[in-house]
């Protein structure tokens, strides 16, 4: 959030989640965070989960990429279902 938003730069899709599931890219979001008066005012801390796909966790950077480009490809959770 301080690097974009406040900045007013739309946040980028891919790099947020890179950071969702990147240990090492998610700590640099949980600083900058906590050196935000704005995001400590509005409890944005970004710490969220623990389940990682990066190196320590056995991931390749390129897995890593694969997993954003899917969740970025996804249109819809759900199917289509006719109704009756």
């Amino acid at each position: 959030m301080p690097g974009t938003l406040d900045k007013g730069i739309a946040a980028d899709p891919a790099n947020s989640l890179r950071a969702l599931v990147d240990r090492q890219l998610r700590e640099t979001v949980v600083a900058a965070n906590a050196a935000s008066e704005k995001a400590r005012t509005a409890r944005v801390t970004g710490k969220g989960h623990a389940f990682w796909v990066d190196e320590q966790a056995g991931f390749t950077a390129a897995d890593r990429d694969a997993l954003v480009g899917y969740l970025l490809s996804v249109d819809r959770l759900t199917e289509d279902v006719p109704t009756p």
